[in-house]
């Protein structure tokens, strides 16, 4: 089925959207001087930005549009390797959905007629509120680009587009109700087409998300795997050293069982740097003075111990003491009579 817009002559204009907006609108000329770096756009430096290459009716109606992607540099210049072929695309494009002028043809990702270059353009959305086929609409409508004027210097013709077979000797009603269906047929194709891009997008998005989060996870799982095990190795050899000085403090004072120095550990840190002791470091002087304060340790834990002995002594004394002890009958004088 041939569009209705097959026979008019239209402008040829180029539009940017950044979100649900469009931010620039140009005649393809003007787009032409951008690509050739004439000119710039800082505010999209080092950016991918959506475009859309349209053909414009001198009654402002659409009748053919490409979306595209266009990468610029750090310094706002277009990417020099861009080299879409937008017309030559137009003309094997499919139709699209009717935009007031009958079916328009369309290339996107979802209908691209060229395989290879699919990665280069994107699909439209065509949900409430962020419709970009109603966007694009309403952007022509306001004809900033003053389509009438243009047309006097840029004209071109919409081909390529395959028909529908006829029937032969087919009444006008059947021919128009075949058509219309179609056109409904293929507005749903795209449609269902379109939905199912967005949804493999979400997908795919939510997937590398996931990856990320997963990368993340794993990384910090090694690293406290990491952590794990250098403490783990610090208190081993911190362990191994604290056995050893206890060993060696043993056998300084000659103590048979290190367990009963390792009871009093914790006081015994006083005495001396431990870790030297474990390796066996220092010097003749600092190992006598070392034994010397052990040793003194001791002999106050000792002399502690006795204390406590002799006053448990002394406590058992005073009380044999007292339950021995004779008991002595109180003298009590008489009260003295009052005369």
């Amino acid at each position: 089925m041939n569009s209705a817009n097959d026979n008019l002559p239209t402008v040829e204009a180029v539009l940017l959207f950044k979100g649900a907006q469009v931010v620039e609108q140009m005649l393809y000329s003007e787009f032409e001087g951008i690509l050739d770096h004439v000119s710039n756009f800082p505010g999209y430096a080092d950016e991918r930005v959506k475009g859309c290459y349209v053909r414009v009716n001198p009654n402002l109606t659409i009748a053919g549009v490409i979306f595209f992607y266009l990468d610029f540099d750090d310094f706002g210049y277009a990417d020099r390797s861009w080299c879409l072929p937008l017309r030559r695309l137009m003309g094997q494009a499919g139709m699209g959905p009717d935009l007031g002028a009958g079916p328009v043809h369309l290339v996107c990702r979802t209908r691209c007629p060229q395989v290879e270059l699919r990665e280069e353009f994107w699909d439209p959305s065509i949900q409430p509120g962020m419709n970009h086929f109603q966007i694009l609409k309403s952007a022509i409508q306001q004809n900033k680009l003053n389509i009438n004027d243009q047309l006097a210097v840029s004209q071109a013709s919409l081909s390529g587009c395959i028909d529908i077979p006829v029937v032969v000797n087919e009444d006008e009603d059947a021919k128009n109700r075949r058509d219309k269906l179609a056109e409904v047929i293929k507005n749903q194709r795209f449609r269902i087409e379109a939905l199912t891009n967005e949804c493999d997008d979400k997908v795919n998005e939510l997937t590398r998300a996931r990856r990320h989060d997963q990368i993340q996870f794993n990384e910090k799982k090694r690293l406290f795997a990491q952590k794990f095990e250098q403490l783990k190795v610090k208190y081993l050899k911190q362990d191994e050293q604290m056995t050893n000085a206890v060993a060696l403090i043993a056998r300084l004072l000659g103590v048979d069982d290190p367990e009963v120095i390792k009871e009093h550990l914790e006081d015994l840190r006083a005495v001396g740097n431990l870790a030297d002791l474990s390796t066996g470091e220092g010097n003749t002087e600092q190992m006598e003075l070392i034994q010397t304060k052990a040793e003194n340790y001791l002999l106050t834990q000792q002399l502690v111990q006795l204390k406590r002995a002799c006053s448990v002594m002394n406590q058992k004394l005073r009380v044999y003491e007292e339950a021995n002890m004779p008991k002595v009958t109180p003298i009590t004088t008489p009260p003295k009579k009052v005369s």
